[in-house]
């Protein structure tokens, strides 16, 4: 039920449906998964759109129950917006980069 998320350098097409097939495989066996997406050594956010997957969106929101995110604050706004907070099921929190524990106590409550 738990799902950890590291990106390094720049979030990739490839790279996003890899992330949502193995958070789908992690759903079908759990029923609910919670994320911590780790951004800390992210480098770039992409150009042009990606993990825009609405299929995987309408299927498993409900099955998401929170998602942490930790990241370089000045990446705060990008990161709730990438992530759809305020638009999905899931609670979506943001964690500065020294909260990484604090994000991971929160994301499994």
């Amino acid at each position: 039920g738990f799902f950890e998320v590291t990106v390094h350098g720049t979030i990739e097409e490839k790279h996003m449906q890899a992330v949502q097939a193995q958070g789908a495989r992690e759903i079908e066996e759990s029923g609910a998964v919670r994320v911590l997406v780790d951004l800390r050594d992210m480098q770039a956010w992409p150009k042009g759109p990606v993990g825009a997957n609405l299929d995987f969106i309408l299927t498993y929101d409900e099955q998401i129950k929170k998602i942490a995110i930790v990241a370089d604050p000045q990446q705060k706004t990008n990161s709730l917006a990438f992530f759809g907070s305020g638009y999905r099921h899931a609670k979506v929190e943001f964690f500065p980069p020294e909260s990484l524990n604090t994000a991971r106590r929160w994301v499994v409550e």
